[in-house]
């Protein structure tokens, strides 16, 4: 009996044993009190009897559901295999897409290359036909520059004896004097057949605009005569004394030379010696204003050149001093003098120069 109750088909029982049993369960003698107390195995074949028209009930309801549970089962397998479907497409395109992409940067990249190179070279084809139409009308500049540096080769050796004279002995003297010592040179000159340019000038010879020009803006006088002086200065090896009653080369000194010291004769010559060994020893520019017609001792080999090379070192005799000489040192002398009278052996250790005020110094 046990055996028949578990294997029972309950899902399949037949509608009207359910409809003769539910009166009988409803009844007041179904009681499960009454029932246990009449009899123990009636009260548990009646508890199963009910339990199945209860799970027949329930069944009414769940059967249908599950039903329906397992179309939409079976449905959202459809569309999940077609989601799955669509899933590889889309994935198969984005693939795809990614790699035209990938395409696309590089064509892109390509035509910016492109685009540069051929912007690069429209702009160099445009300077090269500017340039070549400049050299175009350079042509006649050419033609004479050739000229003329034909010319200055035939005259270059007149020229430059020339141009040794000034430098060696010209510095000290007014313009007037040095036009007229250059002229008589250059009459020797051509009598020996010694070929130079007629209009000489030394500014022409030897000197650089751009040098010029950069002394114009260090305040020298913007005169000819001016720019010999520096010109002469800048090509001689001996340390430069100005004559400069109206201090014009004190002052181009000074803007030229922004770090340089200074020193007087009226200085004490502790002090003047300090500040000579500073700036021998640590190549700073000096320079000795309002000098008289004589120097202190101590000056002396400065203004000779008095150097001499130790080893690998290079040194000057300053008084009983032996003290390092750095290349870069320069040193500059002015004296306010009108009519200085130095002595022979001063004038041939220095290139001697007159920076005294001239009709177009005053002009300018």
């Amino acid at each position: 009996m046990l055996s028949r109750c578990k294997d029972y088909d309950k899902d399949n029982i037949d509608p009207k044993k359910i409809e003769t049993l539910k009166p009988l369960i409803e009844a007041p003698e179904y009681e499960e009190g009454k029932i246990q107390n009449a009899s123990v195995a009636a009260f548990g074949l009646s508890k199963w009897v009910k339990a199945m028209v209860q799970y027949d009930e329930a069944m009414k309801v769940v059967k249908p559901k599950q039903e329906e549970l397992k179309v939409a089962k079976e449905a959202a397998a459809s569309a999940q295999a077609k989601w799955d479907a669509a899933l590889e497409k889309l994935r198969a395109v984005e693939a795809q897409m990614k790699t035209l992409m990938d395409e696309f940067e590089a064509a892109k990249a390509h035509e910016q290359k492109l685009t540069d190179e051929y912007e690069d070279a429209d702009r160099k084809c445009k300077r090269a036909v500017a340039l070549i139409e400049k050299l175009g009308k350079e042509e006649e500049n050419w033609k004479i520059s050739l000229e003329r540096s034909r010319s200055d080769k035939l005259n270059v050796v007149g020229d430059i004896i020339i141009s040794s004279g000034i430098i060696a002995y010209l510095g000290v003297f007014t313009a007037d004097y040095r036009k007229i010592a250059i002229s008589s040179w250059l009459e020797i000159m051509h009598s020996f057949e010694i070929k130079s340019t007629d209009n000489f000038s030394l500014k022409e010879v030897l000197g650089s605009g751009v040098k010029i020009q950069q002394w114009f803006i260090e305040e020298l006088p913007q005169e000819d005569f001016a720019v010999e002086n520096a010109i002469i200065m800048d090509n001689s090896d001996r340390w430069p004394l100005m004559i400069d009653p109206q201090m014009q080369g004190n002052n181009w000194v000074r803007c030229m030379e922004k770090d340089i010291s200074k020193i007087k004769p009226t200085m004490d010559s502790k002090q003047m010696a300090r500040v000579l060994r500073n700036c021998i020893s640590l190549g700073t520019p000096l320079l000795l204003e309002d000098s008289e017609e004589s120097f202190d001792p101590m000056i002396e080999p400065l203004l000779g050149k008095l150097i001499e090379k130790k080893g690998n070192m290079w040194t000057i005799k300053l008084g009983d001093e032996i003290i390092p000489y750095q290349k870069e040192f320069k040193f500059y002398v002015t004296t306010k003098l009108s009519k200085p009278h130095f002595a022979p052996e001063v004038c041939v250790k220095v290139t001697m120069l007159n920076f005294m005020v001239t009709e177009d110094g005053l002009l300018d």
